[in-house]
């Protein structure tokens, strides 16, 4: 007879997904965009993601139709402030498909 022993256990699991949600005159839509170990990595994508379509669109900075990730300790830099630019590839490696 095996000695093998086998235990099943339940543990929490703790993810950070990044979502976008827009709602529109006919509805709304909501967009997985990737799902992170960490919430620092998580808010920095998600803050990136926003910041690349809040320049896209060419809404002013305070417009309150476009909202950041909660949870940044700061205000969204300016716009036009390419140090702060933020490379959404490099978190890939943090990412769970």
């Amino acid at each position: 007879m095996s000695e093998q022993k086998i235990v099943y256990a339940v543990r929490p699991v703790t993810r950070y997904e990044v979502v976008r949600s827009a709602v529109e005159e006919n509805g709304g839509s909501v967009l997985y965009k990737g799902e992170y170990d960490s919430e620092a990595t998580a808010l920095e994508v998600g803050t990136a993601l926003c910041r690349e379509e809040h320049r896209r669109l060419n809404w002013p900075i305070d417009d309150p139709r476009i909202q950041y990730p909660k949870g940044r300790t700061r205000l969204p830099p300016s716009l036009d402030e390419a140090a702060h630019e933020v490379d959404v590839a490099a978190f890939e490696a943090d990412r769970r498909v």
